[in-house]
């Protein structure tokens, strides 16, 4: 099950209604902002949504997930949204991630969301993600069946990690890179929320990079999965990559 950042924007947006020969602007109207930030909380196959539409967002990080972590053949993944706001807390996204849990509990329980015998729980979270998928894993924790059923929880490029209340008793690991331009250091990081480089507390150490060639030094999400083979590599795990 995979948990997700994005960015927001405003609900509508301004577009002229003609120009004079200046090309000047005679009016305006508004009109629906297709990238208008609504991300929905819901539980999907498909991918993320944000304002009822799915989009990519995992670059492939997903589906090495699924082919190197799964228990069985045609295991399914579900996604949900965990975007907020800049400046939300971790706690804002913890709470909002423990009612979808207790929202995938009641899925869970009533078939709607179904575990094949021997299934476990794996749940991934990156960037604001990240608290938000703490959320959901306290809920699973707290109940009798589900909470035995959860593998591992991984953070990928978290933020406010040092705030993020990682549920006793479950594994965790955290993979964050100290140069991360939005979750660890810089202006970005200042302006969304203050996040700074921190252990977020109960979890082990997956990868702690000092920085990434990549854009924002290491955050986004595509920036791991070389990282990600080559630490599934090390616990032994057999990985194919085919150029």
């Amino acid at each position: 099950m995979l948990n997700q950042y994005l960015g927001g924007q405003n609900p509508t947006q301004r577009e002229p209604t003609g120009h004079d020969r200046r090309g000047n602007p005679t009016g305006w109207r508004t009109v629906p902002n297709p990238s208008y930030y609504n991300p929905d909380r819901g539980f999907y196959e498909d991918g993320p949504r944000n304002n009822g539409k799915t989009f990519s967002y995992w670059e492939g990080v997903d589906k090495a997930y699924m082919q190197y972590n799964g228990d069985f053949e045609n295991e399914k993944a579900y996604y949900t949204n965990g975007s907020f706001t800049p400046k939300a807390t971790a706690d804002a996204r913890y709470a909002e991630g423990a009612e979808a849990g207790a929202e995938l509990i009641a899925k869970l329980e009533s078939g709607e969301i179904s575990l094949q015998q021997g299934e476990t729980i794996k749940i991934v979270g990156h960037s604001q993600g990240a608290a938000y998928a703490a959320g959901i894993a306290s809920a699973l924790a707290k109940h009798s069946k589900y909470g035995n059923l959860i593998e591992f929880v991984d953070y990928l490029s978290p933020h406010q990690p040092g705030d993020i209340k990682h549920p006793n008793g479950v594994k965790g690991r955290q993979f964050s890179t100290r140069e991360d331009r939005i979750s660890s250091k810089g202006l970005k990081s200042w302006l969304f929320g203050n996040s700074k480089w921190a252990r977020i507390p109960g979890t082990e150490m997956g990868i702690d990079r000092q920085d990434h060639p990549g854009e924002y030094h290491g955050h986004m999400i595509d920036s791991w999965l070389d990282d990600l083979i080559n630490y599934w590599r090390n616990l032994g795990i057999v990985v194919t990559v085919i150029e």
